[in-house]
């Protein structure tokens, strides 16, 4: 029952509850048997940890890092989440799978996990000595992903690693993020909207949840939601445990690149995206290459 307490709360942050009260009300939408007040006073009493857990959302979403999160109530939707990009070394038949797939189960959302970029000249591997340059390599990158913003205008996206690359390298150059310009209006795609993280239909999309099935499923477990997750480039599919379940939605990478000569993983790449539907069910869908 822990478990379902702690979604019932993660959910009603969805409407940025003020205090307790606000939230255990809130929560009761999400409970199958409703819980009244004094209910929830008792939940409070009963689990600390709990209660300290809510304190903690009520605080963030009080918070100006509250827009760094995305929170949508509706169990009728439909999420189509698309792999790793790395643009621009994104596999060339991906973009046409992605929206087979999404015509295919009527998608209302469309989440990118992550990763749209590679920005290999701005990691902190060796450079390639056959790569472009940084510049040459954004430029290309933002050619890529105008045909991407052309099928699917409206993205939420959840920043990755190779993303961050930028931002990383600015707090490395002592240089304050306020000089940095946000990922839409760099990459030229006004509908595509850069969080840390997103939760639908009760639901948790992030870039990285873990390195293995069973550590996003973990990630799941802790977080008290299920959980979809980029990231990792050779494992694809979902882990169940109950009624939680932890979401590896495989990447859209062509290995071939330049910029992946330090993956040393044997494994082949698993292409493939994700449908999530209602909040429930989950599809991981293969790419054939």
């Amino acid at each position: 029952m822990i478990q379902q307490y702690r979604i019932a709360i993660n959910s009603a942050m969805r409407h940025n509850p003020k205090n307790l009260a606000e939230m255990g009300r809130y929560a009761n939408r999400y409970l199958p048997d409703l819980r009244s007040d004094s209910q929830w006073r008792g939940i409070w009493k009963q689990y600390p940890a709990l209660k300290a857990e809510a304190k903690r959302l009520i605080k963030l979403s009080k918070s100006s890092t509250k827009q760094s999160n995305i929170y949508v109530d509706n169990r009728d939707y439909a999420v189509l989440v698309i792999g790793d990009l790395h643009a621009p070394i994104t596999h060339p038949n991906y973009l046409a799978h992605c929206v087979s797939i999404r015509d295919r189960f009527g998608c209302d959302f469309v989440v990118q996990i992550g990763d749209t970029l590679t920005n290999h000249r701005l990691s902190y591997h060796e450079d390639e000595l056959d790569a472009p340059s940084a510049d040459e390599e954004l430029e290309n990158s933002i050619v890529a992903l105008r045909e991407w913003g052309k099928e699917f205008p409206n993205v939420i996206v959840t920043i990755g690693n190779h993303d961050a690359n930028i931002m990383r390298k600015a707090k490395t150059g002592s240089i304050s993020s306020r000089w940095l310009k946000p990922f839409n209006e760099v990459l030229e795609l006004p509908g595509w909207n850069f969080v840390s993280d997103a939760h639908i239909n009760v639901v948790r999309y992030r870039h990285n949840a873990g390195g293995t099935l069973q550590a996003v499923l973990k990630n799941s477990l802790a977080y008290g939601m299920p959980t979809v997750s980029g990231h990792i480039h050779t494992q694809s599919g979902v882990y169940r445990e109950g009624w939680l379940w932890g979401c590896l939605t495989g990447v859209g990478v062509d290995r071939g690149g330049y910029a992946l000569r330090y993956d040393k993983a044997h494994e082949p790449y698993q292409h493939s995206c994700a449908v999530v539907n209602n909040g429930k069910e989950v599809f991981v869908m293969p790419m054939i290459d």
